[in-house]
């Protein structure tokens, strides 16, 4: 709590076996954020809360898949938290303010639908905005909130076109415990849908990992 204040212990636990919290970050009002799979088994991001010595007002969170350390969003200048990115299905961000959160909505809407748009708010108010998908290896943008005007800069991979790429499709199957997976599927463009093609399958590591 200060210089002068001794060391507190607020949490203790074996994740592998025991539920609880962990702190991951700051935030700007200098208070701590923990992650915490208390409520529901998922890891969610919480403030905590000093009068309980638990975790407190949920900040963000998701019904079905966990929030890592590794997801949470930092402004450039102050590494205050300003949003999280979750693996969804695919990739989706979530900003704790209004402003961005319009402006995420806006690239998202002015893009192709189904690419992960990730956004990064420049000094000067511009965005920066990293989209990518199944048929778009990687295209760089810059997003103007107040003239509301989307510029390409350049692509990752120009020699490879959209045409030329084909559709991924997301599934679900369940497991033998009935977990539900998420896997993808991608087909040879110009394939009728009721071809029977040979099937490889690609087994990321993990086992919570997942390409």
């Amino acid at each position: 709590e200060s210089a002068e204040r001794p060391w507190k212990l607020i949490n203790r636990q074996d994740r592998e076996t025991e539920r609880g919290f962990f702190p991951v970050a700051i935030d700007a009002d200098d208070r701590l954020l923990v992650l915490s799979d208390m409520a529901t088994g998922r890891y969610a991001l919480h403030r905590y809360d000093d009068a309980a010595d638990a975790p407190g007002e949920l900040l963000a969170g998701h019904p079905q898949f966990d929030i890592s350390a590794d997801d949470l969003i930092y402004s450039a200048d102050d590494r205050i938290p300003i949003g999280v990115s979750i693996l969804e299905d695919k990739r989706r961000s979530y900003w704790f303010d209004k402003d961005r959160s319009a402006v995420q909505q806006a690239v998202d809407a002015s893009l192709p639908a189904g690419r992960e748009n990730a956004l990064r708010f420049l000094r000067g108010g511009q965005v920066l905005v990293a989209s990518s998908g199944d048929v778009e290896p990687g295209a760089y943008y810059l997003f103007d909130p107040e003239k509301r005007t989307l510029s390409e800069m350049l692509r990752s991979r120009p020699w490879l076109q959209p045409e030329q790429l084909a559709s991924m499709q997301v599934l679900r199957y369940a497991a033998r415990d009935g977990q539900q997976i998420v896997s993808y599927l991608t087909v040879p463009r110009g394939t009728q849908p009721d071809a029977k093609l040979p099937l490889l399958v690609w087994v990321p590591g993990g086992p919570h990992g997942r390409e």
